[in-house]
C-alpha cells in the first residue's frame, strides 16, 4: 500500500495493514459489515485473485479507518526529511522490542548527488497505528532519529569508536549514548509542545540510571534536555567521557571518585564491606584480576555484574548445558 500526500511516498507492508485494520475494527459499529464482506472474498477461486482481493479489501479499510493519518502527522512536522529521504517503508513487528527506525541508503548512489538517498524503514506494531497520543509521540520520535541521522550539522556515524572498554563497559557507554540522544530529541519535542507530560521524567530516570545521581544530575539532564544544537560526535564524548559536559568543560566535583571497574567518576562508590555474593565476586575478578571487594565499584558496574551472574544462573538450567 502507498501513499505519497506527504510529499516522499509511504509503503506499508501487507501484513501491518491488515493487522491494523483487524486491530482497529474490533468493537466498531462497522465490525459486522466489514466482516460480512470480507467473507464474500473467500468464494472467489483462482488463488491469485483470491489473494489480491484481499489485500485491496484491507487497504480500502486501512483508508477508510484513516490508519495512515499518525504517519503523516509526524512527517509532516519534518519537512527536510522528505528532501532527503525517497521512501518510507513500514513493516510489522513481533514484538516492541523489534520496533525502531533507521535510515538505508541506497546501494548505488545516484552520481553527483550531495544529498544520501536512501529510505527510512520503520519497524513497528501495529497498535503504533492507531489513534492514540502516546502512538504519535512514538512516531515523532523515532522519526526525530532518522533526521538527526541525516542532518549533516548532526554528522551521524554508525561506527562506534574503538574502545580499550571490557564488554560490561561497552555496552554502558552505548546505553549512556542512547539515553542522551533521547533525551536531546525529547527536549525538542517539548519545546515544540508536542512531548506528553510523563515522558520528560522517564528520560530524567533513564539518565540517572545510566549515570547515576551526582549532586548536579538534574543540571547536567537539563543541559541535553535544553540544547538547540548537538553532534552525534558530542553525545558520543559525553557517553564515554561522562565528566565533560556539552560545552566541554570538565566538571569535577571533590567527591567524585573513578570507579576501579569502569574508570567513571562516580558519586556512589560501593564502600569496602558491602555485601556483595561470591558469585558476582568471582565475575568480576575474572575480568580484573587485581581488584579486590575492598577497592569498591560504582552501582552500574554492581548492577551489570550481578545481572551477567543471573543470567549464568538462568541458562545453566536450560536442558543440555552443563
Amino acid at each position: 500500500m502507498n501513499s505519497a500526500d506527504t510529499g516522499v511516498p509511504i509503503e506499508y507492508d501487507p501484513l501491518l495493514v491488515e493487522q491494523a485494520v483487524f486491530l482497529r475494527i474490533s468493537g466498531d459499529p462497522l465490525e459486522t459489515a466489514f466482516h460480512a464482506a470480507r467473507e464474500r472474498l473467500y468464494l472467489l477461486q483462482d488463488p491469485a485473485q483470491k489473494e489480491a482481493a484481499f489485500q485491496r479489501f484491507h487497504v480500502s479499510w486501512f483508508a477508510r479507518l484513516a490508519l495512515g493519518r499518525l504517519v503523516s502527522e509526524a512527517l509532516a512536522e519534518l519537512p527536510a526529511l522528505p528532501a532527503r529521504a525517497q521512501r518510507l517503508c513500514l513493516f510489522p513487528a513481533l514484538h516492541p522490542s523489534q520496533e525502531g527506525a533507521d535510515f538505508h541508503p541506497w546501494r548505488a548512489p545516484q552520481p553527483n548527488q550531495l544529498e544520501p538517498a536512501g529510505a527510512v524503514v520503520i519497524r513497528l506494531t501495529a497498535a503504533r497505528l492507531l489513534p492514540h497520543p502516546e502512538a504519535l509521540y512514538w512516531l515523532r520520535h523515532e522519526l526525530m532519529h532518522v533526521a538527526d541521522m541525516l542532518d549533516p550539522a548532526f554528522a551521524y556515524s554508525p561506527v562506534w569508536p574503538a574502545s580499550p572498554a571490557d564488554p560490561l563497559t561497552a555496552n554502558l557507554q552505548r546505553e549512556r549514548y542512547r539515553v542522551l540522544w533521547d533525551a536531546w530529541i525529547d527536549g525538542r519535542l517539548h519545546r515544540r509542545g508536542t512531548l506528553p507530560q510523563a515522558i520528560r521524567r522517564r528520560r530524567l530516570a533513564d539518565f540517572t540510571r545510566a549515570f547515576g545521581s551526582p549532586p548536579d544530575a538534574a543540571a547536567r539532564f537539563d543541559a541535553v534536555f535544553g540544547a538547540d544544537a548537538l553532534t552525534h560526535a558530542g553525545l558520543v564524548e559525553m557517553a564515554l567521557l561522562p565528566a565533560t559536559n556539552i560545552a566541554g568543560e570538565t566538571s569535577r566535583p571533590p567527591a567524585a571518585l573513578p570507579c576501579p571497574i569502569c574508570r567513571f567518576p562516580t558519586f556512589e562508590l560501593t564502600p569496602p564491606g558491602a555485601e556483595i555474593d561470591q558469585n558476582v565476586l568471582n565475575l568480576i575478578q575474572a575480568d580484573f584480576p587485581s581488584w579486590r571487594l575492598e577497592h569498591g565499584l560504582c552501582r552500574q558496574c554492581a548492577d551489570l555484574y550481578r545481572s551477567r551472574e543471573i543470567s549464568a544462573a538462568e541458562a545453566a538450567l536450560l536442558p543440555g548445558i552443563r
